[in-house]
């Protein structure tokens, strides 16, 4: 055999093996019908979310679609940055994920933990954090705040208080509780602050460096995690300006900016395929192309309802029937979970279809004023409404 012949065959397996590598790492594309969705109905979705940008409540969006390990629909709109340059949106646009950091890192590195007996849900959060016991919180578990029932408040304006990491958790610890804990529901940021400060003495690492090693590296999830390095902040959408700058590639939530970037409650980056990753582990049972993350019975725990108030359903960091699961619409059946965030990026899994939806994007650009809540639902039904054999 000549060099030139050995040279073509290696640079024929070269190719062969980039192609499976990508492959291998997101999810394989297929036409709708081949796994009983209508293309012509999926089609839908376009004019909506493009009548979304024209009355501003985005400036831009994307859109992934997938059923049976398959994606069928993924698709870029309008821009990601109109301030104070325009700049379109492309499939491999970075978000920032704000709240979507609850479900996707910060409860499941608690999980994950969890399995490597590491810790237990049922312990108390002052276990952990000493000095958290004062002021009615001596009962409150991981439980209470993986599910919002832990008595704490929403949130703090610590942004503006100028405190360092330290002093956030020191406050939080010495917080009053606004109702019994395990009897109400309140949606609360500083619960998950201090389940991100749990991994942090846990594991013996910084969350975005345990939830990179534990479930974002294994799963090749190659644009996930926290404080983007700076030559990726040219694909990150613009969000809003602070101290007179457009954020560009830095957290937009003021409490993870006090915190370093490195939050439970917000901070982590995502595009639609890594997300894609992500779904389909859950949906997978907690693997993915040949990577174990989680078992199985870890899965079905964190999606199903675990809030210990009778009116709210709510899982380990997972919306399922709260009244924040609004956007999964209609016609998706009970059943199913996801989460959203303030900057606009949303999933919704639906484990009965074996169909989850990824909705990314970047309603607060270029003031915080769009607003993406109906958009969401009117998508939803689109996506599950084109489902049409089993």
């Amino acid at each position: 055999m000549n060099n030139l012949m050995v040279k073509v065959l290696l640079s024929a397996f070269l190719i062969t093996s980039v192609m499976s590598i990508s492959w291998g790492r997101y999810l394989p594309v297929t036409e709708p019908e081949k796994v009983g969705m209508s293309k012509e109905h999926l089609a839908l979705v376009d004019d909506v979310i493009l009548k979304g940008i024209e009355d501003k409540a985005t400036p831009g969006a994307v859109l992934l679609v997938a059923r049976k390990g398959k994606i069928v629909y993924k698709k870029a709109y309008g821009d990601r940055m109109v301030e104070p340059r325009r700049e379109k949106m492309t499939i491999d646009t970075i978000f920032d994920m704000a709240s979507v950091t609850k479900p996707v890192a910060t409860a499941g590195g608690i999980m994950a933990l969890a399995e490597d007996g590491k810790l237990r849900l049922g312990d108390k959060v002052s276990y952990h954090i000493p000095g958290f016991e004062q002021k009615g919180k001596e009962s409150v578990t991981l439980v209470n705040l993986l599910t919002h029932t832990s008595g704490l408040p929403s949130w703090d304006k610590y942004f503006l208080k100028k405190l360092d990491h330290d002093g956030i958790i020191a406050d939080i610890s010495a917080k009053d509780t606004t109702y019994e804990p395990g009897t109400r529901f309140v949606y609360s940021d500083l619960g998950f602050i201090m389940l991100g400060e749990i991994i942090k003495r846990v594991s013996g690492m910084p969350e975005n460096e345990y939830v990179q090693q534990r479930i974002f590296g294994p799963l090749g999830m190659k644009d996930t995690g926290y404080l983007p390095p700076k030559e990726k902040w040219t694909r990150c959408i613009a969000t809003e300006p602070r101290e007179g700058k457009m954020l560009q590639g830095e957290v937009h939530d003021g409490n993870a900016w006090s915190l370093g970037g490195v939050s439970g409650h917000a901070g982590l980056f995502s595009t639609a395929d890594d997300m894609a990753i992500y779904c389909q582990m859950i949906l997978n049972g907690g693997e993915y192309n040949g990577k174990r993350i989680l078992g199985p019975l870890t899965i079905r725990e964190m999606t199903k309802n675990q809030s210990p108030v009778a009116e709210r359903e709510y899982g380990y960091g997972f919306v399922i029937g709260t009244g924040y699961a609004s956007y999964r619409g209609d016609i998706f059946p009970k059943g199913g979970f996801g989460h959203t965030g303030w900057t606009g990026p949303c999933f919704w899994i639906d484990p009965s279809s074996q169909a989850f939806v990824i909705l990314l994007t970047n309603r607060v650009h270029p003031d915080g004023k769009g607003d993406v809540g109906r958009l969401r639902a009117l998508v939803n039904n689109i996506i599950a409404s084109s489902i049409i054999k089993d």
